[in-house]
């Protein structure tokens, strides 16, 4: 981009740092020998910044761009786990759904996987989870998925 003093670079770098954390509380619908559903109610808060980085051409000039969104939101969903073949292999599952913190049109969830118990007070997974929001205008996040591997150990007590 042709500027007084030199061209501009757009965008050389751009960073996203974002914090997110789930509670809820939940309620058991069914518990059997190798599956259970747990209903869930609980909210979501997510704290993200978005930095835009740039620099003119031939100059020293830097200059740099952000911008903060913060909301907690309501949500609604469900987590699972189904046992596989009387084994101590299981393929979890989560989903929930949320919206109303102020900022979010919208934000759901899902995650699916396979774990394997280690005895009684150690569990292992390997799952696919997406994180999905859709903030209002002028939010960091306008209809944006965030996906990947997950890997977990949860320890029982």
């Amino acid at each position: 981009i042709p500027v007084s003093g030199g061209e501009a670079t757009v965008a050389d770098k751009i960073t996203v740092q974002q914090t997110v954390l789930t509670g809820a509380a939940t309620y058991t619908l069914a518990n059997t020998k190798d599956a259970y559903v747990d209903a869930l109610l609980g909210v979501r808060s997510i704290n993200v910044t978005a930095t835009l980085f740039g620099d003119l051409v031939g100059t020293s000039e830097k200059e740099s761009i952000s911008k903060t969104t913060s909301t907690i939101d309501p949500i609604i969903g469900a987590k699972g786990r189904y046992r596989i073949a009387d084994s101590s292999w299981y393929i979890p599952a989560y989903a929930d759904i949320g919206s109303g913190g102020g900022t979010t049109n919208l934000t759901w969830q899902v995650m699916a996987g396979v774990g394997k118990s280690f005895g009684s007070l150690v569990d292992a997974s390997l799952t696919y989870r997406a994180l999905y929001y859709d903030m209002k205008a002028g939010g960091v996040l306008q209809k944006t998925t965030m996906q990947g591997p997950q890997v977990a150990i949860t320890f029982k007590f």
